[in-house]
């Protein structure tokens, strides 16, 4: 899962090229749902639905709105089979609205960013009934996401998307609020028990990715590889956005 945040914001050298050979290596790492922030709305409609569309991510806003209706889909829904149990879980994504993707979204595709508390709110009564685990994708400050699960304690986990880094939520009943930083540089994971209707955590960590973990030999090559092609590629540019990115 990713929080939110992926487009290439502050490398100038085509950033769009940038963004999809990011997303490409986290497919290849098993991402399946990432949330769009406002400030991934900077490569426009066309540029969502590529990622939808040619990689299979679960893109997933719930308050970003287009002419009205969902930019993309609210939430997603996964099934986990454990100990020969199946679990469901929830995962929904909100932002907050930072500025800078304007310029993607004329007048003739009015996009609108809701208030991210109520759809969180709206989200977690919409997911109880169908979830064992209720997962909250993010853009938000973390201090932001700590009241939050404060006000909604139905949610499990709460994933910041904003880049800052805290240390590993306590061990103990959820919510938990995770923040495990931005651009890979660090790993955050939990160890969740479920039993009845409580959700509990046993485990969490958030760990720096430095030399001490070495690198998977079969990856290690596919970044050069992708090295090479940002280096070697010319500028690309992608069309005009003239749909949304429908769910």
């Amino acid at each position: 899962m990713d929080a939110g945040g992926w487009a290439e914001r502050t490398n100038p050298d085509r950033p769009e090229l940038r963004t999809r050979v990011f997303l490409e290596g986290m497919h290849r790492l098993g991402l399946q749902a990432a949330n769009v922030s406002s400030r991934d709305l900077r490569h426009g409609a066309e540029f969502l639905r590529w990622a939808s569309d040619s990689l299979g991510i679960g893109l997933v806003s719930a308050n970003l709105r287009l002419r009205g209706a969902p930019l993309v889909r609210p939430y997603v829904l996964q099934s986990l089979d454990l100990g020969g149990k199946t679990i469901r879980v929830g995962i929904a994504g909100v932002t907050g609205d930072l500025p800078g993707y304007e310029d993607a979204w004329p007048d003739s595709l009015p996009l609108e960013i809701g208030d991210p508390f109520a759809a969180a709110r709206e989200m977690l009564a919409t997911l109880e009934s169908q979830s064992d685990v209720q997962i909250l994708l993010a853009a938000l400050p973390t201090d932001d996401l700590e009241r939050l699960s404060q006000e909604l304690p139905g949610w499990d986990l709460l994933i910041c998307g904003t880049g800052d880094l805290r240390e590993a939520p306590p061990v103990g009943f959820s919510p938990a609020v995770l923040s495990p930083g931005t651009k890979g540089k660090f790993l955050g994971w939990v160890t969740l028990r479920i039993a009845s209707e409580t959700v509990a955590i046993v485990e969490a960590e958030v760990s720096q990715l430095d030399s001490k973990v070495p690198d998977d030999p079969d990856f290690a090559a596919w970044v050069e590889a992708a090295k090479k092609r940002l280096g070697s590629q010319p500028t690309a540019v992608l069309a005009a956005p003239s749909v949304p990115a429908h769910p």
